[in-house]
Order: C-alpha cells, then sequence, then structure tokens
C-alpha cells in the first residue's frame, strides 16, 4: 500500500459545523483562504433548514499529475478511484476521509480512463478512450487482462506514395520517409536506393464516453468517431460484444443505465438529443429533444422517475421518464457547459459541476422535488471561484451522502479536493449559533 501525504490538508472536525459555517449562519461574511473560492449558502424558508457549501475543503490535492477523467467509490465506501487523462492509463485510490493515496493501478499506453468500477472478488475494471478494457486485482499495479473491444480501431499501415506537389496537403507528423533498396537489372551486385514520402499510420479515433452497469455486468461504450456512431454494449467479464445499435447523428458523450431495468439504456449526444435503448430489441424506445448542446452528463433516480441532464447549453435539465417529457430547466446557473451531475439517493437534490465565470471553476447544488411543472429549478447554494488563474473546470465528481454530504472533485488543473455541505438547522436566538447538523 502506498500513502502519499503531500500537498496535503488535514480534515475539518465531521461531528459539528465549522466555526466558518457558523459565522456564515450568523450572517457574517467569511472570506475563502482556498484558492479563492467562495463558498455560499441559501435558507429553505418552509422547512427551516439552512445549507452551507464551506470555502475551504476538508482535502485539497494540489496537483496529481494528470486531469482527472473518471471518478467512482471503492464497494466497501474508503476510497475514491480516480482515472486520469493521457496516452498511460492509469487509477489512483484515495482515502475519502484524508485524501492519501492509498494504491495505484497502471495499465501501459491504452489511452483516458472513461469508466471505473469495482466488482465482487477485489476486482477493478476500467474502460479508456482506446475502446480497451482492463482488469486488475485490488492488490496488484499490474493489470491482469487487457481486452481490445473494438478490433476496427488498430492502426492500419498506409503505403501511399506522395509526390511532392501534394506534400502541402498532408501535415508534417502525417508524412515519413522510407528507404528502400532495389537491385539495378544486369547485374545482383550494383544496387540503386530510393526515398520515398509516404503517409505514416493512421491513429484511431478516440472514444468519448463509456459506463459500467450498477452490478458490473455490462459495459457501455460509444463507437469512435462523429457521424452516426453506434451504441456498443459489451458481457463483461467475456468481454463479447453483445449489442450494436445506431441511432444518434452525432459523437456520443454521456451514458446512464436505468436503475430498475438492466435492458434499458440512456445515451447523450452531440446532436442535443437523449435516446432510450432497449438492447433486447436492439430499437429504439424514445428520443428526448430540448438541449441546444451536446448532453454530457446524465443521472437517473433510484425509483427511475426521473432523468437529469447537464448540457453544453450551461442548462441542466429534468425530465419525468414516464412521461417522457420535460418537466423544468435548470437556468441562470452555470456559466460554462454543464459537465457531471450527482443525484442524492433521496432524490431531493442534484449536484453539478463545470467551468466558472472567464475559465475558473463552479459547483452547484439544486433542489429537484415541489417544484414539478415550473419554469426553473430552485439554486440551493454553488461554489464559484472567483480567480480563474488558479483553478480550472470541474470535469469529476463524487457523492459520500452522510450527514453532511461529502463531495469529492476532480478539476482540469490537475487537483482533487473534497467539500462538505452542512444542513443546519438554526435557533430561534441566532447570536448564540447554536444548532444542529441535520
Amino acid at each position: 500500500m502506498m500513502r502519499d501525504t503531500r500537498k496535503l490538508l488535514r480534515p475539518v472536525v465531521q461531528e459539528e459545523a465549522s466555526d466558518e459555517a457558523k459565522e456564515k449562519l450568523s450572517g457574517r461574511n467569511v472570506a475563502s483562504k482556498t484558492r479563492g473560492w467562495d463558498g455560499g449558502s441559501a435558507h429553505d424558508g418552509s422547512k427551516g433548514w439552512t445549507y452551507v457549501a464551506e470555502s475551504k475543503p476538508v482535502w485539497f490535492l494540489e496537483d496529481v499529475g494528470h486531469v482527472p477523467s473518471a471518478m467512482q467509490r471503492s464497494r466497501d465506501g474508503t476510497c475514491v478511484l480516480v482515472g486520469f487523462e493521457g496516452d498511460q492509463t492509469k487509477i489512483c485510490a484515495y482515502n475519502r476521509a484524508e485524501g492519501c493515496k492509498e494504491m495505484e493501478w497502471n495499465g501501459g499506453n491504452e489511452g483516458s480512463v472513461l469508466a471505473i468500477q469495482e466488482t465482487e472478488g477485489g476486482c477493478v475494471w476500467a474502460s479508456t478512450a482506446n475502446l480497451t478494457l482492463l482488469r486488475w486485482r485490488r492488490n496488484r499495479q499490474d493489470p491482469e487482462q487487457v481486452m481490445n473491444l473494438h478490433p476496427n480501431t488498430q492502426r492500419k499501415s498506409h503505403e501511399e506514395i506522395v509526390p511532392k506537389d501534394q506534400m502541402r496537403r498532408f501535415m508534417p507528423w502525417e508524412l515519413e520517409e522510407k528507404i528502400f533498396v532495389q537491385l539495378e537489372e544486369g547485374s545482383p551486385i550494383h544496387v540503386s536506393i530510393h526515398c520515398v514520402v509516404v503517409r505514416k499510420k493512421s491513429k484511431p479515433l478516440p472514444c468519448w464516453a463509456a459506463s459500467f452497469s450498477k452490478e458490473g455486468h455490462m459495459l457501455a461504450c460509444a463507437e469512435p468517431g462523429n457521424e452516426r456512431p453506434r451504441v456498443l454494449v459489451f458481457d463483461l467479464p467475456s468481454a463479447k460484444l453483445q449489442q450494436s445499435i445506431e441511432g444518434h447523428e452525432k459523437g456520443i458523450l454521456s451514458f446512464a443505465w436505468h436503475p430498475l431495468q438492466s435492458s434499458i439504456l440512456l445515451s447523450g449526444s452531440y446532436d442535443g438529443t437523449i435516446r432510450m435503448w432497449d438492447l433486447k430489441a436492439a430499437k429504439c424506445l424514445k428520443i428526448f429533444r430540448g438541449h441546444a448542446g451536446g448532453v454530457r452528463t446524465i443521472s437517473v433516480d433510484e425509483s427511475a422517475t426521473f432523468m437529469y441532464s447537464g448540457s453544453g447549453d450551461h442548462t441542466l435539465k429534468m425530465w419525468d421518464l414516464k412521461l417522457q417529457a420535460c418537466l423544468r430547466s435548470f437556468q441562470g446557473g452555470h456559466p460554462s457547459a454543464v459537465l457531471d451531475t450527482r443525484l442524492h439517493s433521496s432524490g431531493d437534490f442534484l449536484y453539478s459541476c463545470g467551468g466558472g465565470p472567464l475559465g475558473g471553476a463552479c459547483i452547484m447544488l439544486w433542489e429537484t422535488k415541489g417544484l414539478h411543472f415550473s419554469d426553473s429549478g430552485k439554486l440551493v447554494t454553488s461554489w464559484i471561484q472567483i480567480n480563474p488563474k488558479k483553478a480550472g473546470a470541474v470535469t469529476v465528481m463524487d457523492l459520500c451522502e452522510e450527514s453532511p454530504d461529502f463531495l469529492v472533485t476532480g478539476a482540469t488543473d490537475k487537483s482533487l479536493a473534497c467539500w462538505r455541505v452542512v444542513r443546519w438547522k438554526a435557533s430561534r436566538d441566532a447570536s448564540l449559533g447554536k444548532g444542529f447538523l441535520a
């Protein structure tokens, strides 16, 4: 086991609200001491609760080496498994309470990690942008199995000779010189050497989205490309292709599995639509239209009643899966594309993240119930980074539902942080600072 305690902020006491939270509740402004973050708070008058997002994280890792691209809790809930972008495939396990790195798994040059899943028996699975599936044992760093999910994505050699007058059509890295030897006629001794310019081996297009089913028995991947890509569904652990369905007009960006029916899959695309697929019948059941940008994230509540989607058009939408209609839009919150969402198991709240003003970062908490069919959702609280030069957009999140909630986030500045959201009920005499946590 490896533990990395460098650049680590120790956690605050979890049993009671911090002094910062209490000062926010009493009306005093608390300046952020961490990277310019502005913690938010809001009061729900109907229920008497105040929600406080502390501006100082429970723990913070400034530079983990690569941009986090996927995040998933371990089966025992003690760690957060984080996958990273880059040619080198890597996953790290960070202690959820303290942020210490406890384990690292390396997978070679298989590309960015798109999805992670830990299954029974101590196996850690990862799907990468190169359409490769890797499996590790929990206590071993090297992969036990590496499987190519789409043989057609292998690089193909092109021996095309490029005339000099056409070389400008290609980039320098697309061309290479190739030297070969040719025997002259009439003499096997004298040879002539020819040098020509040929096309280099073409690189396969990357996959943009992947998702493991809740039970870990299936994997959904997006076919590489941006023109009518297929949804590819594989069986685990055999990695055999079970289904291939076409329907989206542009590249697929996100997936979500139906929580009650393993044969139902939802996918979001650059074409602005969400499609509901019946994997057994290999057909599209419903197309949800409404977003003006690519659908980058999808979340479904445990009862499979509501679906929430985040898009490049800066909005969140709430959908009724049974009515197959959009109930409302969460507008006026995100200043840029919504990159990830996490729904609280109670179904009452939705976390969303993305970029902040002028390129900073933003995390928001929304109330999702009690406002059905209204025009806009209710923003409960938010974190907004006020110095964009010191933070990148938040790309991935993982929610640990306790009292209070703990939210782990990864950003494009290669940082990881754990945030604490306190639900606090104040007494009648606010000056005494009395109250209790939910």
